[in-house]
């Protein structure tokens, strides 16, 4: 015999070696469902059950968690607890148990007898959606002692708290605070250019690695606010010496806007970095003063916050009239001092090259008084002579002859 639920009405049968089960209602003891398929065959060792919101969850060392309309039998959805590689001698599965359930959300652990070293590097603590079996979360986790059924991990005012046997750590899980800053740059811009809105979201928790001795090794205070997707890989690099997820992301934020005439204008959203910073440009549609709000509305991991940032837009310049030139007028003469003039400056040249000059014929001049012969007539009559003594000269050696 197994599990009786007096709130559904139900009262369950189950048998070890043949892994099926019954259920049986308790006004009229007549079968309600049964049997089922057998499960796991690993569930042999150890087989158990828990019961939430009118479902019957099953689990053991075979590592599947399947969870039953606890009045119809129906499946509603299986959840198989993945290994690494064939470090599980349990097959493709980690044995898996219920370490505690709440608020629509199943704790599961993963351990056995005789763990061999090094432990499972699976990620072992799992939260699972209850209604549906989807995996919320997980991370590295050792938290349970001698079967996946003997769970040392606990919930208590929304924080869940487990003793990891991978370093012998006691961590708590929970929701933190956040804080988000925002500002605006320039401060006084013109009509028509663009405004940097930037800032920040951290986690504040104030609690973090704590030592032997009492005192804090590190605060998550300050660090930068990570997203649900990512939240695992952050904390196992945070405290259980992980490599740094290099793809993780931040939150998104919402940025709005009030206008100078009060009109709400939606700037969109930012998303935050690994160093915590966000950052978008915007262009305001009319001048005036502006009140812009950054607000981080939360998550599964923080509480939501806000903060808000003030700017000014100037009209832009009119544009420039062309300007007509007036009439020139011409200045009235004053009088001027008179001035020294100034010394001439030579400047030197190349020396020309010497040239012939060209003949030229004297200009008459009128003597004073006119030779008796000139020259010309002195010539022709020398001539004239020497030809009559030429003749003279021929006739006078003939006649000798």
């Amino acid at each position: 015999m197994g599990i009786v639920d007096p709130e559904d009405g139900v009262f369950l049968f189950e048998e070890q070696s043949t892994l099926r089960r019954w259920a049986y209602s308790l006004d009229t003891m007549g079968l309600l469902w049964g049997p089922s398929e057998p499960e796991e065959a690993f569930h042999f060792y150890g087989p158990a059950e828990s019961i939430y919101e009118g479902k019957l969850l099953t689990y053991g060392y075979g590592g599947q968690m399947i969870a039953y309309n606890i009045t119809t039998g129906e499946i509603l959805w299986k959840y198989d607890a993945t290994s690494i590689g064939t470090e599980s001698a349990y097959g493709g599965l980690y044995p898996i148990g219920i370490a505690c359930i709440a608020d629509g959300k199943i704790y599961a652990v993963s351990s056995e007898h005789s763990p061999t070293q090094p432990m499972y590097r699976g990620p072992n603590l799992r939260c699972i959606n209850a209604s549906n079996g989807a995996e919320l979360w997980s991370i590295l986790f050792w938290g349970a002692r001698m079967s996946p059924t003997e769970s040392n991990v606990y919930i208590a005012d929304g924080i869940v708290v487990g003793l990891n046997y991978h370093d012998m750590e006691l961590y708590a899980f929970g929701k933190g605070p956040s804080a988000t800053t925002v500002t605006a740059a320039p401060k006084v811009s013109v009509m028509g250019s663009s405004v940097v809105i930037e800032g920040t979201v951290t986690d504040q928790s104030p609690s973090g690695k704590r030592n032997t001795n009492g005192l804090l090794d590190f605060t998550l205070k300050g660090t930068p606010a990570i997203s649900d997707e990512d939240m695992s890989a952050w904390m196992e690099y945070m405290f259980m010496q992980q490599p740094m997820p290099e793809d993780a992301q931040g939150v998104k934020v919402k940025l709005h806007a009030i206008d100078p005439n009060g009109n709400y204008q939606d700037i969109g959203y930012a998303t935050s970095d690994t160093a915590g910073k966000f950052a978008t440009s915007w262009q305001p549609p009319v001048p005036g003063d502006y009140f812009v709000t950054a607000e981080f509305e939360g998550s599964a991991s923080y509480g939501s916050s806000f903060d808000t940032a003030f700017f000014t837009v100037d009209p832009a310049p009119s544009p420039a009239q062309p300007i007509e030139p007036e009439a020139p007028t011409e200045p009235a003469e004053e009088p001027t001092e008179p001035t020294e003039p100034e010394e001439p400056t030579m400047e030197p040249t190349a020396p020309e090259e010497p040239t012939e000059p060209e003949p030229t014929e004297p200009e008459p001049t009128e003597a004073a008084e006119a030779p008796f012969i000139t020259t010309e007539v002195a010539i022709i009559a020398a001539v004239v002579i020497a030809s009559i003594i030429g003749i003279v000269s021929f006739w006078a050696l003939r006649k000798r002859k």
